[in-house]
C-alpha cells in the first residue's frame, strides 16, 4: 500500500512540473525538439493502469503497449488497420509479477478526422508469465492521434481474457486503460 500512495504522490507532485520549463528556440529546432520529447515521454511514461482479475482475487498493474501497423485491408469506404504488438504489465503480488503478451489486431476504423481517429479493434495473442502461459482473445477502443507520417499515439481501453494451457493453472481476466505508440510502416 505504502508504494501505490508514494506513485500517487509521485506523479501529482512531480509530473505537472515539468510543463513548467520554457527553453527557446529557433522555430524550426523547437518542432524538432517537441516532436522527440512526445516521442521519449510516451515511450517511457510507465503509468498505464491495470486491472488483473485471477481465481477471483484482483490485482492492481502497471502496463505499456508498443505495437506496428503491418498493412491494411482497404474496403468500399475504410481501411481496416492490421496490427502487430508487445506488451509488458507488472503486477503488484507476491508470485507472477511480470506479464508478457504478443498480439494481432484489426482496427476498425468508427470515425477518421483530421486530429484523430477512433477505432474498434479485435484481436488475439499469447500470453506468459514465464511459468505459464496462454491464448487470448482481446477487444479494445482506441484513439489514434498522429503525432507524424510514421508514429501515432494509441490512447485505448482494452478488456481480454487468457486462457491459461496448463490444467492446474486459473485464467486471468483483464481490463487495462492506457497510452501506447503505434509506428506506421
Amino acid at each position: 500500500m505504502k508504494s501505490y500512495f508514494i506513485c500517487l504522490l509521485f506523479i501529482i507532485t512531480v509530473m505537472p512540473g515539468f510543463t513548467q520549463f520554457n527553453i527557446v528556440l529557433p522555430e524550426e529546432k523547437r518542432a524538432v525538439q517537441n516532436e522527440y520529447l512526445m516521442k521519449a515521454g510516451v515511450s517511457v511514461f510507465p503509468f498505464n493502469p491495470m486491472l488483473v482479475i485471477e481465481d477471483s482475487k484482483v490485482h492492481f498493474a502497471f502496463t505499456k503497449e508498443i505495437s506496428v501497423v503491418i498493412g491494411s485491408i482497404n474496403l468500399k469506404h475504410k481501411s481496416i488497420l492490421n496490427r502487430i504488438g508487445a506488451e509488458y504489465s507488472y503486477i503488484f503480488r507476491d508470485v507472477g509479477n511480470h506479464h508478457f503478451r504478443l498480439f494481432y489486431s484489426l482496427d476498425y476504423p468508427a470515425y477518421a478526422g483530421d486530429f484523430a481517429a477512433i477505432s474498434l479493434s479485435p484481436g488475439l495473442g499469447y500470453f506468459t508469465d514465464f511459468k505459464k502461459s496462454g491464448a487470448f482473445p482481446q477487444l479494445s477502443t482506441n484513439i489514434f492521434i498522429p503525432v507524424e507520417d510514421n508514429f501515432a499515439v494509441n490512447l485505448y481501453l482494452k478488456a481480454r481474457h487468457s486462457f491459461i494451457f496448463q490444467k492446474n493453472e486459473k485464467d486471468l481476466t483483464d481490463i487495462s486503460l492506457g497510452l501506447g505508440l503505434i509506428f506506421l510502416l
